[in-house]
């Protein structure tokens, strides 16, 4: 989002994968004058191939994805404190 203040744009999509979604969304929540989105890889599989949706059902029992949501958790907590702090 600084990158996107600084060159004057307006609008910034974001492409990422579910687990990450609601970290980018607190971090580019900060920047109200850039208009942000959030999409998730899985969102758009869904939606353009929803036979092919089958493929993340189970996902959260892989332990590499608990272990990613768990450091996802611990980044948003420490945004949660840095933001009352301020």
């Amino acid at each position: 989002m600084e990158f996107a203040r600084k060159g004057g744009f307006e609008k910034v999509l974001f492409l990422t994968v579910s687990v990450h979604r609601e970290r980018v969304e607190r971090i580019a929540s900060r920047f109200s004058e850039i208009y942000f989105e959030v999409l998730s890889s899985e969102d758009i599989v869904r939606k353009l191939s929803p036979e092919d949706s089958a493929a993340f059902s189970g996902r959260e029992e892989m332990k590499a994805y608990r272990r990613t949501r768990h450091y996802e958790n611990v980044g948003l907590k420490k945004l949660r404190t840095r933001r009352r702090e301020s």
